[in-house]
């Protein structure tokens, strides 16, 4: 069997086939599941040349396999591809969605941060979509604010053509803001610099023939989806640091033995390094990282891991994570961490301000989503701003800025990751009871009863007798923490029905109206609940919640 290998330029030969159709997957490939944050490091390497690995693709006939379009790209419609791709799908897609700009997440990068710190690692970030375009949709803010979506440099009409339109802009509204000659040159440099190497940038290609038998299709898919192993950070630095006899691997281990969520939380041990960094370096950029030596870990492991287990003890404990699933970022372990390390030898009142306020910017980055978007600076921005604040300093800008429309809680559902999770997290810190056994809900509860967030109203209840869409039956309002078998008892049924089903069984309304309360639900049989009046319910409700976000975000 023969084949090919040539190098295939990104934007002209690899993702315009991609949108023009003339490169697709098979049916047999798995869903795209890549984080933002992938996508943003992906990047990152392509802007500095980095081998970012090969692709393989297959020369596709009518009689090989059933094809789809990537996630994000036109579909088939009848077309038929010539190639298919078989290794390189995630980081293709990733690509494609991130630099046409059709993806769940937009990015963009601050050219005057940029210009500034000559950081694109700073200076590129990402945005939900529809916060995306809230803040950067119009010509008008990226010509204020200097931010340039990526989108315009594949999808749009290039960066020199938005360039200009930024430049008529700004002398026709804002002649103090217009970009004066140097800033126009430095700005285009800039480009040349940072960005134009993404469009530049070739992957190595391996073309199979469509005459390639299919048993050995087969084996080369089975073999490239069971045996690639991602190399990590962590896995680098435990490799260099067993050289200078200091086993990081072993070190880790212990750690999560003595812990009790380390585990159970799924922490990443890289996170570990980055909270050392942060301490060491004040930063927690993947180069910085790699800059470690072992006397700065030996120095500072064990803090970082007594900080650690606060930090999540924390979190289990007065915010509601009971479970990995309900956290509502991974990322925001590392500054908790970071500020638990910073001031473990606080004792008395001042311990006890200190805790307050970790809470306080905890929910305001939560429901401020401080994460949604690059949090390596956020991470390092909140560090200095808390200590600070600590120590008789303004509010960092994360909870003197926060601010949070009651309106989001009718259509966040678990796409909004930050606000959904973090509702469950303050109604659990409350003490729900279990709609079955009436027992408070803990972590052993959630797991025996397998008790998990389901609809209040229906879905199907809901499809039957309303118009509603789709996010505003699953959002946040309409759900709460339930056992499967009351969830199994609900079915189809409104909430008159399987309420009174509810209260026949224990034989008590009030029991059941005491349940209710520690969900922040409507009690009463004349409540909206018992009407089956969903539009009153999901204001009702929202007023509830958003209440629940006030208390946890005010000061004092």
């Amino acid at each position: 069997m023969s084949f090919e290998t040539n190098p295939k330029k990104l934007k002209e030969e690899l993702l315009n086939s991609i949108h023009t159709r003339e490169t697709a997957l098979p049916d047999f490939q798995r869903d795209f599941v890549w984080q933002p944050s992938q996508t943003k490091g992906l990047i990152l390497s392509l802007a500095q040349n980095f081998p970012a690995g090969s692709l393989l693709r297959i020369e596709s006939s009518d009689e090989m396999f059933h094809a789809r379009a990537f996630a994000g790209a036109p579909g088939l419609n009848g077309h038929h591809p010539k190639y298919l791709i078989l290794d390189g799908q995630q980081r293709l897609t990733s690509l494609y969605q991130a630099l046409y700009g059709t993806g769940d997440h937009q990015y963009f990068v601050n050219l005057r941060r940029l210009a500034e710190n000559r950081d694109l690692e700073d200076a590129l970030f990402y945005e939900r979509r529809e916060r995306a375009v809230r803040l950067y949709g119009t010509l008008a803010v990226q010509a204020e604010k200097r931010v340039l979506p990526l989108s315009v440099i594949f999808g749009g009409d290039g960066f020199h053509n938005w360039l200009d339109k930024v430049e008529e802009y700004l002398e026709e509204h804002n002649a103090q803001s217009k970009l004066a000659g140097p800033e126009r040159r430095l700005t285009r440099q800039i480009y040349e610099d940072y960005l134009e190497p993404i469009v530049k940038y070739e992957f190595p290609v391996v073309t199979l023939p469509e005459s390639t038998p299919l048993e050995a299709v087969c084996t080369i898919f089975e073999t490239l989806n069971s045996t690639g192993v991602r190399l990590s950070v962590f896995d680098l630095l435990a490799a260099r640091f067993f050289v200078a006899e200091h086993n990081l691997r072993q070190m880790w281990a212990e750690a999560v033995e003595k812990s009790r969520f380390i585990e159970r939380f799924e922490i990443d041990p890289y996170y570990l390094l980055q909270i050392i960094t942060s301490r060491t370096r004040n930063s927690v950029k993947r180069s910085e990282v790699l800059k470690l030596n072992p006397e700065d870990v030996m120095t500072h492991w064990e803090s970082a891991v007594w900080a650690l287990e606060e930090a999540l003890t924390l979190l289990h404990d007065e915010c509601g994570v009971l479970k990995k699933e309900l956290l509502p970022y991974n990322t925001i372990v590392i500054p908790l961490t970071s500020m638990f390390m910073s001031n473990r030898d606080l004792r008395g009142p001042i311990l006890g301000d200190f805790r307050s306020k970790v809470r306080r910017w905890y929910w305001c980055s939560v429901f401020g989503q401080s994460y949604e978007s690059n949090p390596t600076s956020q991470t390092i921005t909140d560090i200095n701003e808390f200590n600070r604040w600590l120590e008789g300093g303004s509010e960092p800008t994360s909870v003197s800025e926060f601010e949070f429309e009651k309106e989001r809680l009718y259509t966040a559902t678990p796409r909004q990751r930050a606000i959904y999770r973090g509702i469950l997290g303050l109604i659990l810190r409350t003490g729900p009871r279990d709609f079955h056994s009436t027992k408070p809900i803990t972590a052993g509860v959630m797991e025996e009863s397998n008790v998990n967030d389901h609809h209040i109203f229906p879905n199907a209840y809901l499809n039957e007798t309303t118009s509603l869409a789709q996010n505003e039956i699953d959002a946040i309002v309409n759900r709460t923490l339930i056992d499967r078998e009351t969830n199994q008892r609900i079915g189809k049924n409104p909430p008159s029905r399987y309420l009174s089903q509810i209260s026949g069984l224990w034989q008590q309304t009030m029991m059941l109206n005491e349940v209710l309360k520690t969900h922040f639900l409507p009690t009463g049989e004349h409540s909206s609940l018992y009407r089956d009046d969903y539009e009153s319910f999901r204001q009702e409700r929202a007023c509830m919640l958003h209440q629940l976000i006030e208390q946890a975000t005010a000061s004092g």
